[in-house]
């Protein structure tokens, strides 16, 4: 090889090798910034749905609670007036418009009351975790997924919110309000 292509040679990669090791630095730094920015959104992101789903369950468990606490239905659930309990329920179904199920346990566990399923009035639910934490601790509980046992919903996945029947000396049963778990699908979808 002459000199002079040695010395071409030889800028060539003087300017070359700089300019690449450059190149992979920058491509370096440019992808964790932008792995940085795309995590950080997905934080955001994850922590705002968290809050929309919050924010829905608290309505739903405001809304249990609040036909639990009801004298009419302590005082029905007291009494074994069952049917009185579905009519009240059914009425609350009407007024607020909706297709969601609300259902009522006794102090055993079985259903005695329904607004859509009336079918599975008689169905025993009393090992169920939500229906003994309820009366447990006689809050309203947020159950794990369960498999629906109802004829109707048989075998599909449901969160159930329960909320207990009680006075100060004694437990008479849980208004429950079941959700599939598309409802909570549903909530996040409609987030744009």
């Amino acid at each position: 090889m002459s000199l002079k292509f040695k010395l071409v040679y030889g800028a060539i990669l003087a300017i070359l090798i700089p300019f690449a090791i450059a190149g992979i630095i920058i491509y370096i730094q440019l992808s964790k910034t932008l792995v940085d920015l795309t995590l950080g959104k997905l934080v955001i992101n994850a922590q705002n749905l968290s809050q929309l789903l919050d924010e829905r369950l608290m309505r739903e468990i405001t809304f249990a609670t609040t036909i639990a606490s009801s004298k009419d239905v302590l005082a029905e659930a007291k009494n074994g007036e069952y049917s009185k309990i579905q009519r009240g329920i059914e009425e609350i179904q009407k007024r607020i418009d909706s297709n969601f199920v609300i259902y009522f346990l006794d102090k055993n566990g079985i259903s005695q009351a329904s607004t859509i399923f009336t079918t599975e009035i008689g169905l025993d639910l009393s090992d169920r975790d939500y229906f003994i934490n309820a009366k447990r601790v006689r809050k309203t509980v947020i159950s794990e997924p369960v498999f629906s046992r109802g004829r109707s919903s048989l075998g599909e996945l449901l969160v159930v919110i329960a909320a207990p029947v009680f006075d100060e000396e004694e437990f008479y049963g849980i208004i429950g309000l079941p959700f599939k778990l598309d409802y909570f699908l549903d909530i996040l979808l409609q987030r744009k």
